[in-house]
């Protein structure tokens, strides 16, 4: 049940979040850049917590996104 609930909540979140990162990823973001980009703009991580470049891999990963490095690298 509470499963549930928190699976709720990051699937709310991420519907929130996935543009921002869609957006700044576009631009060609890397992980250390979109963590400053998430913070300076007041965007807190699922946990409520400031973004790290490891929190926002883990992020990228969960909603099935790649930077343009990671794209680029694969080819």
């Amino acid at each position: 049940m509470y499963q549930d609930i928190r699976n709720r909540k990051i699937e709310v979140y991420d519907g929130k979040v996935r543009p921002v990162f869609e957006e700044l990823i576009e631009y060609g973001y890397g992980y250390k850049a979109l963590a400053n980009a998430l913070n300076e703009r007041g965007i807190l991580s699922a946990k409520g917590k400031r973004w790290t470049s490891d929190a926002v891999k883990h992020a990228l990963t969960r909603l099935g996104l790649k930077t343009l490095g990671e794209i680029h690298n694969a080819l």
